[in-house]
């Protein structure tokens, strides 16, 4: 692949998310007195869109919905600081990366004001171009907008672009978009979960994206 431009993910992707996620749909749901539907486990429900969490649990009112999101981004941001962390070897393998000439963006279903805050501790800032966030576009993911207004502002075409994420909302994000796709099978979504949707590669490490591009 002639790759020019990597669009990261970055929670389950760049970053160790899943127990910071856990404890922060926990406190929400404790928050609202919403109780998990039988015989789904707290931990499936972490791994989906907080829109379709929501829809699962019940949550349709409008206002309800704005303030189980604002009650859960002020818990994440909390649960970030006390678990997050990056995925060994990340911050090497995007440095080699930047060397190698590769231009970088992270899209997020993160809200800008917890990816401002959380990208500077992380000390991976330097690597992106450019970075955009769910409240930043009318469709989250798995709908292209992420990725297509990536591509406009750095003006690279999708077939020299590459969506890295651990979810198959990324993988269908990517795809919509029609760059090339690579599944991470460290974060939210097993490997069996992700060849599902036919990314053109499955990894299990950032470093092994160096060996494709």
């Amino acid at each position: 692949m002639n790759c020019k431009a990597i669009i990261f993910d970055f929670d389950g992707t760049l970053m160790d998310t899943e127990e910071a996620i856990f404890h922060a749909l926990r406190r929400t749901l404790d928050e609202f007195g919403i109780p998990i539907p039988a015989g789904t486990p707290l931990k499936q429900l972490s791994c989906h869109r907080m829109e379709d969490v929501m829809s699962s649990l019940g949550v349709e009112d409008t206002q309800k919905k704005t303030t189980f999101l604002e009650a859960y981004h002020k818990a994440y941001n909390r649960a970030f600081s006390e678990s997050a962390k990056p995925f060994h070897g990340v911050r090497h393998v995007l440095s080699r990366l930047k060397n190698r000439g590769i231009r970088m963006a992270v899209a997020t279903n993160e809200i800008r004001a917890n990816l401002d805050r959380f990208l500077p501790l992380t000390e991976m800032g330097c690597f992106f171009e450019t970075t955009i966030c769910v409240d930043e576009v009318k469709q989250s993911k798995p709908h292209p907008e992420m990725a297509l207004t990536v591509m406009e502002r750095m003006g690279v075409p999708a077939a020299n672009t590459m969506m890295v994420g651990d979810s198959f909302l990324d993988i269908q994000m990517g795809r919509a978009a029609k760059c090339r796709t690579c599944g991470i099978s460290h974060g939210s979504h097993a490997r069996k979960e992700l060849a599902a949707h036919a990314p053109d590669w499955l990894v299990d490490n950032l470093a092994a994206i160096e060996t494709i591009i």
